[in-house]
């Protein structure tokens, strides 16, 4: 496995890291002295870390990302390592900005995630793009046209996912306490949107009741009507 212990040049330990460090955009060839610098935030620079890597969209984090499809085509395992190291120190930091963004936007999920089945600290490699293809598919037995609840039922599989499956294996509970919150706030989302939406067919059927003369039709559901939601 990859370690990065924080050690420098002359044997001491390095304490004295800070984001000034990390040149922005991050450099292949520096991946090593990244990962050291990220795996060595003390609790107390955890939020300068924070601020730095969520700029501008978590741009930073975006392009260590950029490295990984190059790094798996030529099968370069000990960098792909390094870089998981790199990408679950950003998680590790607890900031809800970061968090909430990458579990957000879909496709810096997947690549999160793509890099994370390269953890050192992991027995063997995970499948976890494997199992979002193959079965991590969301269906429902009617048609669901509120966007807003659809997206907080995708974010909270992907907040629960990352806190259970993919971190939990090398982590504690404390380490994860940002997941944990949002999963509590997206499931209270959830609630809500459900209300929402059983309010507004409420509504609707009491029209209907009101109008006799339109007669409401039972009918099986379709084929058509009944969607498939991925992650």
């Amino acid at each position: 496995g990859v370690q990065h212990l924080g050690f420098n040049s002359d044997g001491g330990y390095n304490m004295g890291v800070s984001p000034s460090q990390l040149r922005n955009p991050p450099k292949l060839n520096e991946l090593d002295r990244i990962a050291d610098i990220l795996t060595n935030a003390q609790i107390q620079q955890r939020e300068d870390f924070a601020m730095f890597l969520s700029q501008s969209d978590c741009a930073y984090i975006k392009s260590l990302l950029q490295f990984f499809p190059e790094m798996e085509d030529s099968n370069d395992f000990g960098r792909l390592a390094t870089l998981a190291v790199c990408v679950k120190s950003t998680l590790l930091l607890n900031d809800p900005e970061i968090i909430e963004y990458v579990t957000t936007d879909e496709i810096m999920y997947e690549k999160v995630c793509a890099v994370l089945e390269y953890d050192p600290e992991l027995r063997g490699k995970a499948n976890h793009r494997w199992f979002f293809r193959e079965q991590a598919k969301f269906r429902t037995v009617v048609k669901m046209e509120d966007e807003e609840l659809v997206s907080c039922i995708h974010r909270l599989f992907r907040v629960t996912y990352l806190r259970d499956t993919v971190l939990r294996p090398t982590m504690d509970e404390s380490s994860l306490s940002t997941l944990g919150s949002l999963a509590q706030f997206t499931q209270s989302d959830i609630v809500k949107g459900v209300m929402r939406v059983s309010l507004s067919s409420d509504k609707m059927r009491d029209r209907h009741v009101a109008r006799p003369q339109t007669p409401m039709l039972s009918k099986p559901i379709e084929n058509e009507e009944v969607e498939s939601y991925y992650f």
